[in-house]
């Protein structure tokens, strides 16, 4: 990570620190980050364990250009690493900030081998000694037979929660959307205009200040065929 200086239109690196420490090894990738009032966030794919985690640390508030210890947040599972090899992959994970301060890390999660990918998550415990709770699966029983990819998250600050990807169980790559309620997620719902024939990938979602759904992605109207970036515009409506 790097403090820079804005003046104007330049940029002036002020200060740069690494957000783990430790000698560099293997392989690091695909950042994500997220800023609260008093913090920095960062969470990446880490392949040092010999397969693919995801970490992240938080900035150390009493030194504004260090990292806290780097946490692993994808769960390991003891039984199925020592079966199937040093572990299972996860890919691509995303941050968002929600309410007051409260931040979800969601990923691809690979630990169903039988099937490829699901979409798992985890919400940010400030203060606690572990720093993401537990792995919670965010698509429905619906989706546990097919593959799910590149996964975006939106929040705002009245606390709704978004969680997108694209998923080909339909036979099509469709965007699908959940959101959380209560203390689970909805129902997997595939976004009309983004799903149906061809294919849509590669999502990524932002709510505005007044909850409105903000929604981009990928489209091929034939496989291998080009590309076009799509936009749809979304509203809640409350049951």
């Amino acid at each position: 990570m790097q403090r820079i200086d804005i003046d104007g239109l330049a940029l002036h690196p002020k200060q740069d620190c690494a957000v783990d420490a430790a000698p560099a090894r293997d392989e690091q990738l695909y950042p994500a980050i997220v800023s609260l009032a008093d913090r920095i966030i960062v969470a990446w794919e880490d392949r040092r364990p010999g397969h693919t985690i995801i970490m992240a640390s938080q900035q150390n508030d009493q030194k504004p250009c260090s990292f806290l210890l780097p946490q692993r947040i994808s769960e390991a599972l003891i039984d199925r690493s020592a079966t199937y090899g040093k572990g299972h992959g996860v890919a691509r994970v995303a941050l968002a900030q929600y309410g007051m301060g409260q931040v979800l890390a969601a990923w691809a999660d690979k630990r169903d081998f039988r099937e490829g990918y699901d979409i798992y998550s985890a919400h940010y415990q400030p203060g606690n000694k572990q720093l993401f709770g537990p792995n919670i699966k965010v698509q429905d029983s619906f989706g546990d037979v097919a593959q799910q990819w590149h996964t975006t998250v939106a929040g705002d600050h009245s606390g709704r929660l978004v969680v997108a990807w694209d998923d080909n169980r339909d036979g099509d790559a469709n965007i699908m959307l959940s959101w959380l309620e209560g203390d689970s997620w909805s129902d997997d719902f595939a976004v009309p205009g983004a799903s149906g024939t061809g294919e849509q990938s590669h999502p990524t979602i932002r709510l505005d200040r007044d909850g409105n759904l903000h929604l981009a992605w990928i489209e091929r109207t034939t496989i291998d065929g080009p590309t076009q970036v799509r936009y749809l515009f979304g509203k809640f409506i409350e049951k």
